[in-house]
């Protein structure tokens, strides 16, 4: 039933790229990264055209407009996000928008659309993250053939350092990188072991190492120019690791839930680079969707 005039809200989280990433069991594969930061998404049916603000979220507009026509239906909308996910990071900013908007849109006709039924939806737009599952989850991001909640998030903190810079996602998933990945299944297998091990146990240990294994595996693919120097010099503080966004710029640094270590280290960088980089300090997250 088409409820015409009621705003529907919901949040979505963003993610420090990716715990791990690469090609295993015949599929390409990522381990979400999710952290609280959050595309909030707002929307309501009308019966005049479509509105949404800010106007560059078409993926957005698509998705709403797949979702009503899974079920059938056909309305207008308006739509409202509102994010703090810098985009062209490889932070699944338009996951983000993309999971929210399709959830909203099969709430607003009264639907409980699945988490699986919304990846389809979002692969069909483009490669994604696999934020819309709940937890630390294992996912085919182009194929979408492979799916496994690997286990719940503990408190792990993640300094997320960007010096700049943007990658097209869409146009970096473009290439075919199977080949490249293959050569480091061996190690991307040892790297999922761990990071699978770090949930079951809650050892940050294990998930930082776990996670740099991959990272370093994708400098071959989309190499980080400072990723070594700031890893070695994480390992002054305490940290356990490096996560990367693997198709976009930015690196994370795992930390314990220790924010002296945090900020000793963010001093650190800032007397080693001296260039202007931006952090943000966040915290490991469940991914899936939460209504408000």
């Amino acid at each position: 039933m088409l409820a015409l005039g009621s705003w529907i809200k919901c949040q979505v989280p963003g993610t420090c790229g990716e715990l791990a990433q690469g090609y295993m069991k015949d599929a390409n594969f990522l381990i979400t990264c999710p952290i609280n930061i959050y595309s909030r998404i707002s929307l309501r049916l009308v019966k005049s055209r479509s509105m949404t603000h800010p106007q560059n979220k078409w993926k957005a507009n698509k998705a709403i407009m797949k979702t009503l026509e899974f079920y059938g239906e056909n309305a207008g909308f308006e739509l409202v996000i509102d994010s703090d996910i810098p985009m062209g990071k490889g932070m699944a900013s338009s996951t983000a928008d993309i999971v929210g908007a399709s959830f909203a849109a099969a709430w607003a006709i009264g639907e409980e659309i699945s988490a699986e039924q919304v990846a389809k939806i979002a692969l069909s737009i483009e490669p994604s993250d696999g934020t819309m599952f709940p937890a630390i989850s294992m996912f085919d991001y182009i194929n979408g053939k492979y799916h496994e909640v690997l286990g719940a998030p503990f408190d792990v903190y993640a300094v997320i350092i960007d010096d700049g810079g943007f990658i097209d996602t869409q146009e970096f998933n473009r290439i075919d990188y199977t080949e490249m990945r293959k050569k480091n299944e061996g190690l991307l297998g040892t790297s999922v072991n761990l990071i699978r091990e770090a949930l079951c146990e809650k050892s940050y240990y294990k998930l930082g190492l776990g996670a740099s294994i991959s990272s370093f595996c994708n400098q071959e693919i989309l190499f980080k120019e400072k990723l070594e120097e700031i890893d070695q010099l994480s390992r002054l503080f305490d940290a356990s690791g490096v996560c990367v966004a693997h198709s976009g710029t930015v690196i994370g640094v795992i930390f314990q839930p220790d924010l002296k270590a945090v900020n000793k280290f963010i001093k650190a960088l800032e007397k080693k680079y001296k260039n202007g980089f931006v952090f943000r300090v966040a915290r490991l997250v469940g991914g899936g969707v939460e209504r408000n």
